[in-house]
């Protein structure tokens, strides 16, 4: 992994409401706010994404619905790319929705911390890697200068374009410019 200095943190939680996670939540922002006024990330933002998305329903159609769509493709890809496993990021299940064939759903976990360098998704936790898993804690722990902790995974993640990101999200991929090189 090329080193950058300060990356952006994305925090996806599923609720800011007192029944779900509250003080996991509550502590990983904490923690989020401590390093940013520590200058040793670049910013960070927290998005609610809700328990899950029905990929072929109207809301997935949305722009929030879409968003989280793409956002979970990348995700997938980016796991693939590091071999690793998404199932920490969502969980595909089968239903059955009234009378008609069967679908599937996304499910999300409680919360799911991504670093971007730019445009380019790092690293994300929860993520599972030759049978580690990586937890969010861990994860901030790395990036906190005062700590030791070391994430072998991270330290050799292969970082991919994040097409929410970069804006071209809708364009095809024959069409989208080529992504800047960086030294």
């Amino acid at each position: 992994m090329r080193e950058y200095k300060r990356p952006d943190l994305e925090l996806y939680v599923r609720s800011l409401g007192p029944d779900v996670a509250t003080e996991d939540r509550e502590a990983v922002i904490e923690r989020l706010q401590r390093l940013d006024g520590e200058d040793a990330i670049g910013s960070y933002r927290v998005r609610i994404y809700g328990s899950g998305l029905l990929p072929k329903s109207a809301s997935a159609r949305t722009g929030v619905g879409m968003k989280l769509s793409h956002r979970l493709f990348v995700l997938k890809q980016w796991a693939a790319v590091n071999d690793g496993d998404h199932r920490h990021f969502v969980v595909t299940r089968d239903r059955e929705v009234g009378t008609g064939p069967r679908t599937h759903s996304y499910v999300f976990p409680q919360m799911v911390l991504l670093e971007y360098d730019s445009t380019r998704l790092q690293f994300g936790t929860p993520f599972e890697k030759a049978n580690r898993r990586y937890t969010i804690e861990e994860h901030l722990d790395a990036l906190d200068p005062g700590s030791r902790t070391v994430l072998p995974a991270r330290q050799t993640a292969v970082g991919i374009e994040d097409p929410v990101r970069t804006g071209q999200r809708n364009v095809p991929v024959d069409q989208r410019s080529p992504s800047p090189q960086r030294p």
